[in-house]
């Protein structure tokens, strides 16, 4: 039976984006969504479905076109690669759930521990405290680390990479809406999901409490998109956390001569420093060489496997973003028009899309080279994530390719077992045509060889 968790997974109706595999789930039909035809005349319920599309495609973007994003994926691709190669000499049965210590094939092991390690770095200090005090003044609290933590007496939050990229999502939306800094502060007091029970300021602080800190100060105009360019030069960076620290050190230090400014002259300003300035070169420069060293592997024996084939076409639309965009550097400019429905368009059909999934449709967008390019190389990618996902939590049951990712058109589909216990149909069909749970078995080279 599908478990719960899955389940709660793919039919709830909150939007989401799976960094994992690069999957978004909007939760609208596709019609619905005025971004792919701009031209479509824009209702209120077109507006909030095109600004949920583009929170996760701010996500989306951040993966593939930033200096950040790209050590991280091409880290979890060769994750992907270490795993698929190792069973070429190692094809030991794998008993649920998996104990790494009982495994004799170090490759597995290596592939593993580096998918783990991309994990802990993209959820790094995502721990947080919830407190039962009166709000306060935002105070930042173990400043003396390479990274901020604040606080408002509610709640208390390290400053993460996520906290840094739901921010930039968050107020990427916000503004697609056309709203302005005290109409986003009024949005985030009174949502109910941020204010939980008329509690305000008390919960999800990831999508707030850096602008809140900053809207505090009452001495920023134009606080929004600063954030959002703060945000987006973080990740231009191989340390965001750690660059957002020493832009508020500066701040702070220069806040007595500051009586009012357009919060987007300071994140120019700090940017244009030369310390900076060599940070993002030397961090992209840094980033560029991991990923081509990863794709040199992968291109040189891409004709033994699909499995290294697709993930040469992933490293290398990932290459191609960062140079264009310089790390992210230039994938927004600060006086582009956000509440543009054509602005995003373009976006879209620049850089595509992984698989997006609506209500009643699930496919990919961009331009017909993307589309023809890197379809396959995504289906891979959230195949293999899922095969890998379900070792490692001990689920071995549950396809989600026949209805809530519905891109399964497998011959056998729906055969006795084909739904319910996917790892079984490998033992019973050679081969893994059109069935996208099968095919991700049999890339990573783990068919017959689940316990």
């Amino acid at each position: 039976m599908m478990n719960a968790r899955d389940y709660h997974y793919f039919t709830s109706l909150e939007p989401f984006y799976d960094w994992e595999k690069q999957f978004i789930h909007v939760g609208c039909q596709a019609g619905d969504l005025n971004i792919l035809d701009p031209n479509k005349k824009v209702t209120e319920a077109g507006l909030n479905d095109a600004s949920i599309f583009i929170h996760e495609y701010i996500h989306y973007l951040q993966n593939f076109s930033t200096t950040w994003g790209c050590t991280i994926f091409a880290d979890f691709t060769y994750a992907l690669i270490k795993i698929g190669a190792s069973s070429a000499s190692n094809k030991q049965v794998l008993s649920l759930p998996i104990d790494e210590t009982n495994l004799n094939n170090p490759l597995l092991v290596q592939g593993l521990q580096l998918r783990r390690e991309v994990v802990k770095k993209v959820n790094l200090y995502n721990e947080f405290e919830i407190e039962d005090g009166h709000q306060i003044e935002y105070k930042l609290i173990n400043n003396n680390r390479g990274y901020l933590t604040l606080t408002n007496g509610k709640i208390t939050m390290p400053l993460s990479g996520k906290v840094i990229r739901e921010h930039m999502a968050h107020l990427g939306a916000q503004t697609f809406l056309g709203k302005n800094d005290a109409e986003i502060h009024e949005y985030n007091r009174t949502f109910n999901v941020f204010s939980p029970n008329n509690n305000e300021f008390s919960s999800r602080a990831e999508y707030w409490i850096i602008y809140e800190y900053y809207y505090g100060f009452q001495i920023f105009t134009n606080l929004s998109r600063g954030i959002f360019s703060l945000m987006q030069k973080c990740l231009a960076t191989n340390i965001p956390e750690n660059y957002l620290k020493h832009f508020n050190d500066w701040v702070l230090a220069i806040r007595s001569k500051i009586n009012e400014i357009d919060f987007n002259i300071l994140v120019e300003k700090w940017a244009s420093k030369s310390i900076n300035k060599d940070i993002f070169s030397k961090d992209l420069h840094e980033s560029k060489e991991h990923c081509k060293g990863i794709l040199e592997k992968a291109r040189a024996k891409m004709h033994e496997n699909h499995l290294l084939e697709f993930a040469y076409n992933i490293l290398s639309y990932i290459l191609e973003n960062i140079e264009s965009t310089a790390g992210g550097l230039r994938l927004y400019n600060p006086t582009d028009d956000f509440s543009s429905m054509q602005y995003w368009n373009r976006k879209v059909d620049q850089y595509g899309s992984g698989i997006v999934k609506y209500s009643d449709a699930t496919m990919i967008h961009g331009n017909a080279n993307h589309c023809a390019k890197m379809e396959e190389s995504f289906l891979f990618l959230i195949s293999s994530s899922f095969v890998i996902n379900k070792i490692i939590k001990n689920q071995k049951s549950y396809c989600p390719f026949l209805e809530e990712i519905p891109i399964c058109v497998a011959e056998y589909k729906g055969e006795d077992g084909c739904y319910q216990n996917p790892f079984k149909m490998i033992k019973e069909f050679s081969h893994g045509k059109e069935c996208v749970f099968a095919n991700g078995v049999l890339l990573l080279g783990l068919q017959n060889r689940i316990n």
